[in-house]
């Protein structure tokens, strides 16, 4: 999914129940967030 990473939408995701999701930035190339059942992990790509 593509949004605006942002320090207020990082603290507003939820953890999954089960699996992962990945939030891909909209305007900087390659950097994303992924979020598990236990942890939420901002990286590039």
């Amino acid at each position: 999914m593509k949004v605006k990473l942002t320090k207020k939408l990082i603290d507003s995701v939820d953890y999954t129940a089960k699996g992962t999701e990945i939030y891909m930035d909209d305007v900087l190339t390659g950097f994303a967030l992924r979020v598990g059942k236990l942890s939420k992990l901002l990286y590039i790509t």
